[in-house]
């Protein structure tokens, strides 16, 4: 399977590098249409070396069940940047993005995340302290615009997805539940290849690819340094521009790969890493701007096929995760600004999520569905600090109801 979608990834990228070539430097920015990373917002491309971060503190309410079990929770870490307790709690994070350009064909970037430990109870100083290397990528210009090569550990290139994981540039703090359809951040060790093509001043494509490690399962825990089963994942997207500028971005996303490659009946019937497995998922996308109005979204649909164990000799079948995301901004520019505020950003989201597992005895059983809404604004002061006030509703479906919704209130500075 993976080589199915890696010759046609191949195939599209062929089509568009054999085409006439319109220059991507117009008026619109090359930079514009151009596949971005999750960091992209804290590269400086006018700068040989660049340092560049942010420190965001957020505080979470009392919430009765956020610890509940709950069978549609973003898998671990989830919510890094909500504490994991139900009480009133702290948390914090910062991060750096290094970026060297060495000369106009080679750059390097690492973005690397300093966050209090998920689980509360680290042993790296107080409350525990978690170091993540999230990025850590050579990338050589085969072809200016057309073609790059990255080499390293990098977030994976599915739709937008992994962008939410960046805390400090989400709209909420508060992950999408849509985000559960797809392992969880995911930071892949392999080659990515990514490129842009121009064919008018208004209409372009961008393209990314990649072939690395993969993941055995959905969690965090799923990724190990070297490949975990000697069977290569392959994912890409394409965004096209259909002709309204930089104003509106569609995209497509396929990845495939194998999870687990032999049984393991040490584990629980119930637990899916008992199963040989493979993950196949796809993903479509959509950045718009409509005026100072800005809409994100997102939906997943990912298919866990589970193999057979060699004790019963039957195939369980597979498991679907589904999930949709929607988010809408709307900056108002302060005249004159108002005790140092300069905007005010109201803001809102839906999201949704539904997740197939298996029972006690380790047959396929009905879906944990949730859905989730958010709404907020934010407060923009003029040297890089903004807060922001959110309240989150989550709704379970088709089973007890939990008291798990959330005010969070969090403050950043970038620099």
């Amino acid at each position: 399977m993976p080589k199915r979608y890696a010759l046609s990834l191949i195939s599209v990228l062929s089509l568009i590098l054999s085409s006439d070539v319109v220059s991507a430097q117009f008026e619109d920015g090359g930079v514009e249409y151009k596949w971005k990373t999750a960091a992209s917002n804290y590269l400086d491309p006018a700068s040989f070396f660049s340092l560049h971060g942010y420190v965001e503190s957020v505080y979470a309410s009392f919430s009765r069940d956020w610890t509940r079990a709950d069978g549609a929770k973003v898998p671990d870490p989830g919510q890094v940047l909500v504490p994991n307790s139900n009480t009133s709690s702290f948390q914090y994070e910062g991060a750096i993005v290094i970026a060297s350009e060495i000369n106009p064909q080679t750059r390097l970037m690492m973005e690397i995340h300093l966050v209090s430990d998920p689980s509360g109870t680290g042993t790296a100083g107080p409350g525990g302290l978690t170091v993540i290397l999230t990025e850590a990528v050579a990338t050589y210009d085969f072809i200016p615009d057309l073609l790059s090569a990255s080499f390293g550990q990098f977030w994976a290139p599915f739709g937008i997805v992994n962008q939410d994981w960046l805390g400090a540039q989400n709209l909420f703090a508060l992950l999408p539940r849509a985000s559960a359809a797809f392992p969880s951040h995911w930071n892949e060790r392999g080659i990515r290849l990514d490129g842009v093509k121009a064919f008018s001043d208004s209409f372009a494509v961008n393209y990314v690819g990649s072939y690395g490690n993969g993941v055995k399962n959905y969690a965090i825990s799923g990724q190990t340094s070297s490949d975990p089963n000697q069977n290569k994942t392959v994912m890409g997207r394409i965004g096209v521009f259909p002709g309204l500028g930089s104003r509106l971005e569609v995209g497509y996303s396929v990845a495939a790969g194998r999870l687990r490659q032999g049984e393991d009946p040490s584990q629980a019937v119930s637990s899916l890493t008992r199963y040989p497995a493979t993950l196949e998922a796809h993903g479509v996308d959509l950045v718009a701007r409509i005026e100072k109005l800005k809409i994100r979204s997102y939906a997943i649909h990912a298919t866990e096929k589970l193999g057979a164990i060699t004790a019963t000799g039957n195939t369980l079948g597979s498991l679907e995760r589904t999930g949709f995301m929607v988010e809408t901004s709307y900056p108002i520019d302060l005249k004159g600004g108002w005790r140092g505020i300069t905007t005010i950003k109201p803001k809102a989201r839906f999201d949704w999520v539904t997740i197939e597992d298996l029972s006690s005895g380790g047959q396929l059983v009905g879906s944990h569905a949730t859905s989730v809404y958010s709404l907020g604004f934010g407060a923009v002061w003029q040297q890089g600090f903004e807060m922001s006030f959110e309240y989150h509703v989550q709704n379970e479906h088709g089973r007890r109801e939990l008291s798990d919704n959330r005010f969070v209130a969090r403050a950043i500075v970038r620099f």
